[in-house]
């Protein structure tokens, strides 16, 4: 049987991949339309990734890199392959 802290932590994780994944798909949006200028908000997603990215790597996970958001976010290209790398 699985322990409370044991869950809460597997619960966490789930939430800092989901979030990660989310934050790094918009950053990755807004980005390739850099040519165009600045997206309103650019920064506070920038601020967003960095947060949640930080949590990913607290997991022992490499971080994906930021051509693979962009890639996804704006282009629709894979990243999953990218997700869950242990260091």
């Amino acid at each position: 049987m699985m322990k409370v802290k044991d869950l809460i932590k597997k619960l966490w994780e789930k939430i800092v991949i989901n979030q990660y994944v989310s934050a790094g798909l918009q950053w990755g949006d807004a980005t390739s339309y850099g040519f165009m200028g600045e997206a309103v908000g650019y920064k506070s997603m920038e601020k967003r990734l960095k947060f949640w990215e930080k949590h990913y790597k607290n997991f022992g996970y490499e971080p994906v890199n930021r051509h693979i958001w962009i890639g996804a976010g704006g282009y629709s290209l894979d990243y999953e392959p990218y997700l869950r790398i242990r260091k």
